[in-house]
């Protein structure tokens, strides 16, 4: 599988078409409505859409524009991810939350490199996102207080988290959702919170041109200080230095 074709693109209303290859689009702004056959399915910011090869679809935005991240990838039929992907296809729409838009530009510059390894890489990491975020889509309709406690986290990175706040919109205790979610991913939800969250502000580091400063406050944290000591205390330096010694040379 490789993955190809990206672009991000502002559009109104698309016109039916269909294409020889699989095609994603992930949306970033706007709703609308997404119709393939006879389905009409409301898309809004944080959808993902799946359009199998020779499906026949089209987008129409409404009050205004969509914005969204698009590519292809063009898959053997032979290959063992062809069928899995088709099956997915069958559902069009996976809900994967708004803040994948920096996944994606990963994605695009990996594929883009013109390194076989780093193309490999990227329709590996693509191939598990897809895998993940299905699985989670499949059970979302009963979530058990576990996976509606790691949507929360990820759903608002950049806002404040009271554990106690969250386990009452849940339905349960805080004691109770901090056993249960320690049982199921090794950490408290506040330290898997943090961790979220330093790996975020990680990959802006190595792959960004931002300021610390902007770093900080895109990866959930409110205060640049305390986003350096908390970086520094779990990766044992600071986040410059993190940059300088980590960041790929250009040659």
């Amino acid at each position: 599988m490789v993955l190809s074709e990206f672009s991000t693109v502002r559009t109104g209303t698309v016109a039916l078409h269909s294409h020889g290859v699989f095609e994603f689009h992930y949306i970033t702004a706007g709703t609308g409505t997404y119709t393939v056959g006879s389905r009409h399915i409301p898309i809004r910011a944080g959808i993902f859409i799946i359009s199998a090869p020779g499906e026949g679809h089209h987008i129409d935005a409404k009050n205004g524009f969509i914005h969204q991240i698009m590519f292809r990838a063009d898959i053997d039929a032979h290959d063992a991810a062809y069928d899995d992907i088709r099956a997915m296809a069958r559902a069009h729409v996976i809900p994967v939350g708004e803040r994948e838009a920096f996944f994606f530009e990963q994605l695009r510059v990996l594929s883009e490199s013109g390194r076989q390894y780093l193309v490999k890489s990227a329709a590996h990491r693509f191939l598990a996102f897809l895998y993940e975020r299905s699985a989670r889509a499949a059970v979302q309709s009963v979530p058990d207080p576990v996976s509606r406690c790691l949507d929360e986290i990820h759903r608002t990175l950049a806002a404040s988290f009271v554990l106690c706040d969250t386990a009452k919109r849940i339905g349960v205790s805080a004691e109770y959702l901090i056993r249960a979610f320690k049982a199921r991913t090794g950490q408290t939800p506040v330290q898997y919170r943090m961790r979220i969250k330093i790996d975020t502000a990680k990959l802006y580091l190595l792959r960004s041109e931002r300021s610390i400063g902007d770093i900080a406050s895109l990866s959930g944290f409110e205060d640049e200080l305390y986003f350096s000591r908390m970086f520094r205390k779990h990766t044992g330096m600071p986040p410059s230095a993190y940059r300088s010694r980590l960041r790929p040379k250009v040659t």
